[in-house]
């Protein structure tokens, strides 16, 4: 087998185990659809907690960025698959403030910007020290 050969097949499978990722992310990412129903029919997040989403949200984000042509070239099934996850996370957090209890929404806002914050700080404080 020729070496272009070798390189072809590595990029075929390369991309054909991008789009597999790329479909099981999907999957999991409409996976808490049947919780948000539930959460929209009763009017109450319940004992449902929101940092799941926060959680999620917050990989996306870091992911995406990992998959710009600036960080790492030729990821874009990273950035497309993340850019839709990130959408969803927020979709998800928006509805869940929604219909949370005012002290858990305040929890909840508080968490996110704590965690937002805190990423963003370890990312200067990381790009400072090279």
């Amino acid at each position: 087998m020729s070496l272009f050969g070798a390189y072809s097949i590595c990029e075929v499978g390369k991309d054909a185990a991008g789009v597999a990722g790329n479909i099981f992310a999907f999957g999991l990412f409409v996976s808490p659809i049947p919780t948000f129903r539930r959460i929209i029919r009763n009017g109450s997040t319940e004992m449902f907690s929101g940092l799941p989403y926060i959680y999620s949200l917050l990989n996306c984000m870091i992911c995406l960025w990992y998959g710009t042509p600036l960080i790492s070239p030729d990821n874009l099934l990273v950035t497309t698959v993340n850019s839709i996850g990130a959408a969803f996370q927020l979709v998800y957090i928006i509805l869940f403030l929604m219909y949370a209890e005012k002290a858990r929404k305040v929890r909840l806002i508080f968490l996110t910007l704590h965690y937002w914050l805190k990423s963003i700080g370890n990312h200067k404080i990381r790009r400072e020290n090279h």
